[in-house]
């Protein structure tokens, strides 16, 4: 259990990193990679479970978080430098978006691992992450921040 604990760490040590990121103006590459480190993440997760390697699955549990944190942080960045004065109202709507696409994926997970296992649960995250990086592909704007 300690060992999962660590996994926030992952979130914690890719905050600053998303920050400078944004900063530096490479948002679009930063959110490319948050989006495949979370693809490797599913499919490291997936396949630890399978073979019971359950370090393997600790590590998979702090990529995803870490590239979970990097897509905040950028998205946020993005989000707010739409309108500066309205920052509230779009950080409100955002996370209202981000609850409800978790509410919905413990749906999903609940689902999928009582048809398939970890397995299973582990394709699914991996398949959303997947089908959210294709629509990122279809975005040719750079990020205004």
């Amino acid at each position: 259990i300690a060992l999962f604990a660590l996994a926030g760490a992952g979130g914690a040590l890719a905050a600053p990193f998303a920050g400078r990121l944004g900063d530096r103006g490479h948002v679009r590459a930063g959110t490319a990679a948050a989006l495949i480190l979370a693809i490797g993440a599913f499919l490291l997760a997936g396949w630890a479970a399978a073979a019971q390697a359950l370090i393997v699955l600790a590590v998979a549990a702090v990529i995803l978080d870490a590239a979970t944190q990097l897509n905040q942080v950028l998205g946020q960045r993005v989000l707010f430098s739409i309108a500066p004065e309205a920052r509230g109202r779009i950080n409100a709507v955002y996370m209202t978006v981000v609850f409800l696409g978790g509410a919905l994926g413990s749906v999903l997970a609940t689902v999928s691992f009582a048809h398939g296992g970890w397995t299973a649960t582990a394709s699914v995250g991996a398949l959303l992450v997947g089908g959210a990086f294709m629509l990122f592909l279809t975005e040719h704007r750079t990020a205004a921040a």
